[in-house]
């Protein structure tokens, strides 16, 4: 089970909605798909569990989460969550509504996988919600050619490792079984969350290095910056027959 350990510092900058957008993107996205009230939705790397409060709280949703860490949910008692792996679900055929995973695909090592698996234990017609990294710039240079930094030491991952073009990233979710509704840029929030870091630690470095802690060399700022990292939001729904 690979796991993605958020760093402390990072939580203490940003809070528990560690991800560009927050819950404003979680709400933009609960809008979108209007699940109605008592829907049953997963949350796969749910972490300390702040999605599933709002959704809970705020939409009427039945939630569960999934995570690969049991230091990310280990104080959320009154919420239910398991420790699992996205890509090997202990959860049951054609069983939810909905299944959120916010920046989560991105990290893992087969995320093909993990969508076959969204897919088995979706109703159909039900929908999925993706944010995460993509590059705007793919052409530009590959990103673990562009830092070796980006292959981290223990094979750990890194926020940026698994980052695709949004081609790409469209025509996988299309290849395991969903039909596309929404891809929308959010890369204002990535941006802004990442000068909120460096505001905060007072260097692009200490960004660098908050983001790979382990890495084996330093990571080339000017080449990741060329491939243009961004964040986007996608909604899609498993196929009425598939």
């Amino acid at each position: 089970m690979v796991q993605y350990d958020i760093p402390e510092k990072l939580r203490t900058v940003l809070g528990d909605a560690i991800r560009p957008g927050g819950l404003a993107l979680t709400e933009r996205a609960a809008a979108c798909c209007n699940f109605a009230k008592g829907a049953r939705i997963v949350d796969i790397g749910c972490g300390w569990g702040t999605t599933l409060r709002y959704l809970q709280e705020h939409h009427g949703l039945q939630v569960c989460g999934i995570d690969a860490s049991d230091r990310l949910f280990s104080g959320n008692h009154n919420l239910p969550v398991v420790q699992a792996d996205a890509e090997h679900l202990p959860l049951g055929d054609s069983f939810f509504d909905g299944i959120f995973c916010e920046c989560v695909l991105s990290l893992l090592p087969s995320p093909d996988n993990a969508l076959l698996e969204f897919h088995r234990v979706l109703h159909p017609g039900d929908w999925v919600v993706l944010s995460d990294i993509y590059l705007q710039n793919p052409d530009s240079i590959s990103l673990n050619e562009a830092a070796i930094g980006l292959r981290p030491l223990n094979d750990r991952p890194t926020c940026l490792s698994g980052a695709v073009a949004e081609s790409a990233w469209i025509a996988r979710v299309k290849e395991c079984g969903f039909e596309l509704l929404l891809w929308e840029d959010h890369s204002a929030h990535l941006r802004e969350l990442a000068a909120r870091i460096v505001w905060t630690l007072g260097s692009r470095d200490g960004l660098m290095k908050l983001f790979f802690p382990r890495t084996g060399s330093v990571c080339d700022p000017e080449a990741i910056r060329r491939a243009r990292p961004g964040y986007f939001l996608l909604i899609a729904r498993k196929a009425d027959k598939g």
